[in-house]
């Protein structure tokens, strides 16, 4: 089962990567131990998606599929939703 998390909850997650400022995080979620954040890209006005499982060698979370150009937050969180669950397995 996908659980919704708050910035707060994903942020005790180790999670590689760097920020990027026309970029906002705005949805994050977990399913067992994969990671998933919808973003909303404002210079492009879409939507895309990335997901993060651990890294063999350390704890670190890093990305291991996206999604980009969405046009909504709803298509962005299926499409994750389905990614997820398709990692996970």
């Amino acid at each position: 089962m996908i659980i919704n998390l708050t910035k707060e909850d994903f942020a005790a997650y180790r999670v590689g990567g760097f920020p990027m400022p026309w970029l906002e995080e705005r949805f994050w979620y977990r399913l067992d131990d994969v990671l998933g954040i919808v973003i909303f890209d404002k210079m492009d006005k879409d939507w895309s998606f990335v997901v993060l499982t651990k890294s063999i060698t350390d704890e670190i979370y890093c990305a291991v599929e996206t999604g980009h150009s969405f046009g909504s937050k709803n298509e962005a969180m299926h499409a994750l939703h389905d990614e997820m669950e398709r990692v996970a397995k």
